[in-house]
Order: C-alpha cells, then structure tokens, then sequence
C-alpha cells in the first residue's frame, strides 16, 4: 500500500518534470538562436553606426571650417574698411609725423588708440603692415593714394568690378557647399538615431532572452528531481528491501515525511519560476561612443 503510494508520487514527479524539462530546453534553443540572431544585427548596427559617425564628424568639421572661414572673412573685410577709414581720417591731419620716423610698433599704437582698442587682432595688424609703405607715402605732403571715398587712386574700375564678380561667385559657391553639407549632416545625424533606437529595442528583447535565467530554472529542476522523485524512490527502496524509515514512529510518519518533500520540490520550483519572471539580465557589446550636437549649425 505504501510503496504504491511512493510510487504514484514518483511517477507523478517525474512525468511533470519531464514536460517542464522539455519546455525548458525547447525555450533554451529557441532563445539561443534569437539571441544569435539580435547579437549579428547588433554587430552590423555597431559598424554601420561607427562609418556614420565618421561622416558625421566630416560634415561637422567642414560645416565648422565654412564657418570659420566666413568669419574670417568677415572680420579681414572690417579690418581693411578700418585701415582705410585710418588713413583717410587720420593719417595726414591727427597723425601727422614725419614719415622717416614711423615704424610699424608707433603705427600699430596709434592706431589701436584710434580704434579705441587695447590691441589688435591679427587680421588688423597683417592689413596694417601690408599698407604700412601707403601710409608712410600718405604722411607726404605731394601725394595720397586715396581719394575722399578712401578708394586707392591706382585702382582700375574694371579691376574692381571684376574682383568684386569674383567675390560674389565664390560667396555663392561658399553658400551652396555650406548648405549641401549641412543637408548631410542632417540625414546623417537622423541615421545615426534611428540605428540607435533601433539599437536599444535589441538590447531590450537580448535582456529579456537571457539563458542564465533557464540554467538557473534548470537547476531548480534537478533540485525538484531530488526531492519530489527521489526521495519517494528512495523509501520505495527502503520498503521493498524492508527496511522502515520512522521505524518506532507511527506509520503515518514516513509518508507524511515522503508527501512533504515531494510537494516541497515541486513548490520549489513554482516559485523560482516564479520569482524569475521580472528579473533582466545578459550583457552586450558596448555601443559605440557618439555624441549628436544639442544645436545644429546656422546656415548661411
């Protein structure tokens, strides 16, 4: 009658333990392969991301080059209209010296004090000294090279139209590189995130395929297999072989013992499938250091 009893138990254990087992190592494989699968998708996400990042960067150094190319510009064209502001205002009626006695360090002190300025930037002083010989030529009193409008009287008009028809074209030319980089730069930087949120909600599905989470469930199961069938076994063993377990205790002792560790392995393991139903785990490849400007650039 016992030994009956133990092995309904047994037998009970073992058929529920053997479709958990093949749940577990179906789930195991199937989670194996996506997790191969997410883990290639990544690695072509993380190559494709660093190339874009390079092009990125590109877009950005050239936008950035533009720009400071532009300022640049900017700031020869104020310091040539104030080197000639300079000489028409100045040179000749405040400034007046003789121009054997001017260098370039007296020239460089007047005119920051006419400026109103502590020194100059370099874009003033290299057009300084380039008109250092026309100012020394203005401070005589048989000639000036500039007119009232502070135009040099040596200067072509067709000269001048043509520079300023060069100036225009390469303004255009500036503009059009600008903007066809900075539509680059936008497409480039609207990749880079897409990959990126594509990139997290990978991260997310790996993290939720973790294979320790089944080995940890499989290793509750053997610890099931212990107790709710091999503890029945083991006093069926004991029966048959007529040895009694609780021997000097009442009969219901030994099975009530058996029936407790049988159902304590299966509650065991109910609950570690239980408690490993919230909790994350996995690692991958870090993902590559990129960082999007907050700002984009102005365009021109």
């Amino acid at each position: 009658m016992v030994t009956g009893f133990y092995t309904a138990l047994a037998t009970s254990a073992s058929v529920f333990i053997g479709i958990l087992t093949a749940l577990l190592a179906s789930n195991l494989s199937n989670h194996n392969v996506q997790r191969k699968r997410i883990e290639r998708r990544i690695e072509i996400i993380d190559a494709r991301l660093t190339n874009l990042n390079t092009q990125y960067e590109h877009f950005r150094d050239t936008l950035e080059e533009i720009r400071e190319r532009e300022e640049a510009s900017q700031r020869h064209e104020q310091a040539q209209d104030q080197v000639d502001e300079f000489i028409q205002d100045h040179v000749g009626s405040e400034f007046d010296i003789s121009p054997d006695d001017l260098t370039p360090r007296r020239l460089q002190r007047e005119f920051a004090e006419y400026l109103g300025v502590d020194s100059l930037n370099e874009e003033q002083h290299n057009i300084l000294q380039e008109h250092f010989g026309d100012i020394q030529e203005a401070l005589t009193s048989t000639s000036s090279l500039y007119r009232m409008d502070g135009s040099f009287t040596q200067v072509d008009p067709e000269i001048m139209a043509s520079n300023h028809q060069i100036e225009q074209q390469w303004q255009i030319h500036t503009e059009e590189r600008f903007n066809r980089n900075y539509r680059q730069w936008i497409e480039t930087m609207t990749e880079i995130r897409s990959f990126q949120d594509e990139r997290k909600r990978l991260v997310s599905r790996y993290e939720s395929l973790d294979p320790s989470q089944i080995r940890e469930i499989l290793r509750a199961t053997v610890a099931t297999i212990i107790l709710s069938i091999g503890g029945p076994l083991v006093a069926y063993l004991l029966r048959v072989s007529g040895v009694t377990i609780a021997k000097g205790f009442p009969q219901w002792i030994e099975p009530t013992f058996i029936f407790t560790l049988w159902a304590c392995g299966l509650i065991y393991v109910f609950k570690h499938l239980r408690d490993k139903l919230n909790q994350e785990g996995g690692e991958l490849p870090d993902e590559p250091d990129i960082t999007l400007d907050e700002e984009t650039p102005e365009t021109n």
